[in-house]
Formats: structure tokens, sequence, C-alpha cells
């Protein structure tokens, strides 16, 4: 959609290096140009496009004699109606009061259940080919913990702030509505050209610092208690290294959505609602404690995937009130810690090295004191000398990122045999009387071999 102040073009590129770009163009939606060659029209700079017209693009990438396969493109150029924003503009936009409808097609990536037993959406998460934000979606109003927070619906909340409102019932606007188990791996929709959203990397304690709770959150004025420098609401964030504890139910009962999470730091953030996708994988909404407990307990943490949704305390329990009431997850992947096969301790023999990790398929990663660098694990290895060891394994994430545990090390030293000591009473006896002597030695769990014949012993002699 096209303003008559705006311009639209089309850019071309190629990942390979140094590659010169050939394209063909006809104009109606039924026309289509014939493939590029190396004699059609060399791309140099962004082609502009008209309102009213519809484009049929063909691209070829060259490096020498080099040509890839063909890449097509069709672009419909509308002019833009009254009121109509895409996401960026609605994100730093801050003067309009109300925006008909989005201009491009909208893909709503995630939609909240939390409120009448999971059946009605409180806001959406959602997307088009310049950005994404939240947009609350429920009936004619929505009033949280309390009036902490209020907003109506089609208010438009970016960083922080409700810019304006929407249209949410416009057919432009809700182009999928998703559903409450939605995933962000769904992404993305490439029919209406979007692009997937990586998440930012951040950590609680990030989040934490951007809320400055005094005590006395009473009023439905948010905003004064959001630091602007340090403000994530809205965002869509990765946390890596975190345990999850204090599951429970929102008002009781059994359906457990919201809890604690603490990452390696020990700053906790509260998690609320989408942990539907945490429970147990079965349809009653039930956690299964068990599940986290395992994890955790045989060395493993989470990686959580939110959005970071609400400044202030939770009010209606108590178990929470020390603990900003922060993010709205989305999903989460899990890895352990590698395990080696003996322990911290002192031996006083070389010792052979093993690794394994809980997680398929994951990769283990070690260092000894005299190594600079991690190298990948390939099998058992031997040391010799006193050393600190130290692993982590790594596994491929689903969004095109890495897991990674947190470091497990032990401490192995080779330690030296004392030489024992002889304790000799000088008295004088008798032939036929016995004379009593002690052996000892200072090195722990030492074996001692002795001769009374003047020779060296051995591991066959006396013990």
């Amino acid at each position: 959609y096209k303003g008559d102040d705006e311009d639209i073009n089309v850019e071309m590129f190629s990942v390979t290096p140094n590659a010169k770009i050939y394209y063909t163009v006809a104009e109606g939606e039924d026309n289509l140009p014939t493939d590029p060659t190396t004699s059609s029209t060399l791309y140099s700079e962004p082609i502009p496009l008209e309102t009213g017209k519809v484009y049929n693009f063909k691209a070829i990438a060259v490096v020498g004699s080099l040509v890839s396969t063909v890449t097509p493109g069709t672009f419909t150029v509308q002019a833009k109606g009254n009121g109509w924003l895409n996401v960026k503009e609605m994100n730093e936009d801050d003067n309009y009061t109300y925006a008909d409808q989005l201009d491009n097609p909208v893909q709503v990536v995630y939609m909240s259940t939390w409120r009448n037993n999971g059946t009605k959406p409180e806001f959406c998460f959602v997307r088009d080919n310049s950005g994404y934000g939240l947009v609350y979606f429920g009936g004619s109003g929505v009033s949280s913990y309390n009036d902490y927070t209020k907003f109506q619906m089609g208010d438009w909340l970016a960083g922080g702030t409700v810019k304006g409102k929407l249209n949410v019932w416009s057919s432009s606007f809700i182009n999928e509505l998703g559903t409450s188990s939605g995933s962000i791996t769904d992404w993305p929709d490439s029919s209406l050209g979007n692009t997937a959203i990586l998440p930012e990397e951040t950590t609680n304690k990030a989040i934490t610092d951007g809320w400055t709770y005094d005590g006395a959150y009473t009023g439905s004025d948010y905003e004064d208690y959001i630091d602007p420098d340090k403000n994530l609401f809205g965002h869509y964030v990765h946390m890596r290294k975190n345990n999850i504890t204090n599951v429970t139910g929102a008002g009781g009962g059994d359906e457990k959505h919201i809890g604690i999470i603490t990452d390696q730091s020990g700053v906790p953030l509260n998690y609320y609602d989408g942990f539907y996708l945490f429970s147990g994988y079965n349809n009653n909404k039930d956690y299964d404690q068990t599940f986290f407990d395992n994890i955790q307990n045989n060395g493993g943490t989470f990686d959580v995937y939110a959005i970071v949704y609400f400044y202030g305390p939770n009010a209606n329990n108590s178990s929470y009130s020390n603990a900003p009431y922060e993010i709205f997850p989305i999903d989460f992947e899990w890895i352990y810690k590698p395990l080696f096969n003996i322990e911290t301790g002192t031996y006083y023999e070389p010792q052979t090295i093993s690794l394994t990790c809980e997680t398929e398929g994951a990769q283990i990663w070690y260092k000894t004191s005299e190594m600079e660098a991690f190298e990948l694990y390939t099998g058992p290895f031997e040391v010799d000398a006193t050393t600190t060891i130290e692993s982590y394994s790594t596994l491929p994430s689903k969004y095109n990122d890495v897991l990674e545990s947190v470091i497990n090390s032990i401490t192995v030293t080779i330690g030296t045999v004392e030489a024992p000591v002889i304790t000799e009473e000088s008295v004088v006896k008798t032939v036929g009387e016995s004379v009593t002597t002690d052996i000892t030695c200072t090195s722990e769990g030492a074996t001692i071999y002795y001769t009374t014949d003047g020779s060296d012993p051995k591991t066959s002699e006396t013990r």
C-alpha cells in the first residue's frame, strides 16, 4: 500500500560475493516475463513501483560462467487509505489516535487465552513485513490484577505505551487467527511476505531493571513504573539457562500455568499463561512437576522464549510477591550438562576421562587447565597430572540458534605416595622375645608392602 508521499522500491541482492543480477519484468497480473539471461537488464539500483499496478519480476545471479536458478517476485501496489499504518509506523508514530487498519497483511503469531477459562483471547502478538507488536483483543475492556493496568479492545502497545487504536475486526488485520498453542516456529508465512523475527538476547536482570516497583503500585498509570531507557515491554526475547520452579495455578485447581524462572545469576522472574505449552504434553492443562524436576535435578536448564508482557507484582498470589510479574512464555527448549565418569578427588595413577550427555544428539565440549580453548569431545582421554576439566554440551535449536548447557567441572589431583615411616623402639630383647614395629604412610589410601631380609619390597611382598 503506497501513500501519496511514499516511495515503494524493489531491491535485489545476492549473498554470493561479486554476483551480478539480471532481471526481466512484466506489468499486469496475468503477464509473466521471460526467464532472464545475461542479455537482460542489469540490476544497478532500486526499482520504483507505481500505484495501481501489478509487477511480475524474474531475476538471476551470475558470477563468471555460473548462473543461479531463477527467482520470481510479484508485487501489487495499491493506494493507502486514510488512517492506515503498518506495524513499523504503529510502533514509531506517537501522534495518531486511531488507525482504521494495518495496510499490510498481518499474521497473528500468538494469541493468549487466559480469560474465561482459556476461551477468550486477551491480546495477540502480531507481525507484518515491517515489524511486530502487541494489540489488545479482549471484548469491550480488559482489567487485570486489581486495575494495575487497563486496556481497551484495539489498543496498540509498543514500548510499554498505548500508542493508539486499531479496528481489530478489519479483514485486513486478521489474516490468520492462530491458536492458544500456536508456536513461533510457524513463522514465517511466506505468502504474506513475512520473514522470521529473531528473539532479542536478554537476561532476567535486564528485564527486571526496566521495572521500578516502589512498593506502592496502586494506579492504572503503569507507565510511571517503567524505565524508558530499559523498557522491553512487548519485545520478543530469548533467555538462556533458566530453572523453572514454584509451578502453580492462577486461581488454584489443576490449570497450573504460572510460576517462577530463575537464571544462573539467581534473578527470579514470573511467567504467566503461555506455559500451557509446558503442561506435560496432555490436553488437560495439568502440569507434570516431575517433568521439570527430572530435568533440573539431572543437570538440565531451560531456554525460554517469551514476550515481555506485564510489569508489576501478582497481587493475587503471595508466592510471587518477590518476583516481578513480567513475561508471557511462547516456547521453551532444554539441554542437560555433560556428566563425568569419575568425581573430583585425588588419584595415584593416571585417569581415563569419559563424558556423556543425556540430551540426544548433543555435542560435548571440554577444556583442561592446560588448554586455551574448548575442544569437541570425540572419545575418552587420559590425564596424568593434576588438572581441572570443564565441560558443556550444545544442541542445534529449532530457532536457528544453539542451545548451550551450564558448565560442569571436576578437579583431578594426581597424588604422589609418601615414603612409609617405620617406628622402631630401641630396646634390648632376649632371644625368642617378639619386637613390635609400626609402619605408616601419610598418603591417604596407600597400601604398604615390606620385607625383613634387607631386599627392596615389591607389590608381591607381605602387605
